[in-house]
């Protein structure tokens, strides 16, 4: 079992409600995942980078009307809610182990998709 997780060829994942591990093939781990992401659009780096830079305008123009940070320090204050390292976070999946289903149901495992806003790849 080491050796096929070590291949990818099984995945081992936390289940969604009770925290336990659900162990599926790689297959039906991307098919699951499939089914979150099919109608998600490819976008090219400079668009990243534009979104990017739309965003960190939005939370700048927010941080000015809220005043945050007047009382201490508002560029470094800005600086910890604006992102500038063009990181695309990774998605993972929770399996939910509390419904139903059968493997020979033809159905992609019950999951819900889980993006980190700490780090991408």
């Amino acid at each position: 079992m080491k050796a096929k997780i070590k291949e990818g060829d099984l995945i081992i994942s936390q289940t969604d409600k009770s925290s336990r591990y659900a162990v599926l093939s790689k297959d039906q781990y991307l098919e699951s995942g499939n089914l979150h992401t099919s109608k998600d659009r490819e976008i090219q780096w400079k668009e990243v980078k534009y979104l990017q830079s739309q965003l960190n305008s939005h939370v700048w123009w927010l941080a000015n009307i809220l005043k945050y940070g007047e009382k201490t320090d508002p560029s470094r204050m800005l600086r910890n809610i604006q992102h500038h390292s063009l990181e695309v976070p990774e998605m993972s999946l929770l399996i939910k182990d509390h419904k139903k289903w059968n493997q020979e149901s033809n159905e992609p495992v019950p999951s819900r998709p889980v993006v980190s806003g700490e780090q991408g790849s």
